[in-house]
């Protein structure tokens, strides 16, 4: 899949919403006016499959999130501090991931 890389933001063009990247005005959404005033929208394939799985993927994230909460309780309860010394660096690393989901879902005010 080769959808067009973010962060994407919604601009303004001679009246008409596109959704941008900040590196190029336009190419993610592009609408227009077609003969007789009517609107449409050009998406490139990929962004559009993309975009029509972004509700699935927002449960699954807001799924995983929910996991990673459980998991953390019963691991930090569980584990010897022998054990956390020694994967400090998997922690951080679930931990980044974790922010990202977080962000992610914030940012589409979920």
């Amino acid at each position: 899949m080769s959808y067009t890389k973010g962060p994407w933001e919604w601009t303004n063009n001679n009246g008409l919403k596109r959704l941008s990247t900040k590196e190029k005005d336009g190419g993610v959404i592009d609408a227009y006016l077609c003969k007789g005033g009517v609107c449409d929208l050009a998406v490139q394939y990929d962004n559009m499959k993309l975009i029509e799985a972004a509700p699935d993927m927002a449960e699954a994230l807001s799924d995983a999130l929910s996991v990673i909460n459980g998991m953390e309780a019963i691991l930090y309860g569980e584990l010897s501090q022998d054990w956390g010394e020694h994967h400090a660096a998997d922690w951080c690393a679930v931990r980044a991931a974790e922010d990202k989901a977080r962000a992610a879902l914030a940012k589409a005010g979920l």
